[in-house]
């Protein structure tokens, strides 16, 4: 949030390299990716591995900020421009949205929902590392923006 708030809003929607996202669409990529990770949280299964197993091989994937990858339709933003505003809004209540999840929820389970391609079901502490190792990513990628 901080690192958005930083960013010039005549700067929100510019793009600030060839084949980059513009930040506007940095963040709304961020919303679209999370904003179905707590009710996903409803439905869980007991399991019998350790509740961070998989969280190792995450942070391997989206921790390696030289891996790019090509954003599932569902989570791709449009090309329409963002109100900085408004974008900084719904992340607070994506964030709010998911600290309420995490404080009501059984960290251990496992989320049956959806499975996330090469890791299969997570738990919920996963989909949290998950979710941590991406927005880290992307922050990456805005500071990135910012000296460019």
């Amino acid at each position: 949030m901080q690192v958005l708030a930083a960013i010039e809003a005549d700067r929100f929607n510019a793009i600030p390299f060839e084949g980059s996202w513009t930040p506007g669409q940095v963040a709304e990529h961020i919303v679209l990716s999370l904003q179905g990770v707590p009710e996903m949280f409803k439905e869980a299964r007991p399991v019998n591995r350790a509740a961070n197993e998989k969280c190792k091989a995450i942070a391997g994937i989206f921790l390696n900020f030289d891996l790019k990858f090509k954003a599932a339709p569902a989570i791709t933003p449009s090309n329409d421009a963002k109100d900085k505003e408004a974008m900084m809004s719904r992340l607070w209540q994506v964030s709010d949205s998911m600290m309420d999840a995490i404080q009501v929820y059984d960290y251990t389970g496992e989320c049956t929902a959806a499975e996330v391609p090469t890791l299969g079901y997570l738990t919920r502490l996963e989909w949290m590392c998950l979710a941590a190792f991406h927005i880290q990513k992307h922050t990456h990628q805005l500071k990135q923006m910012q000296v460019n």
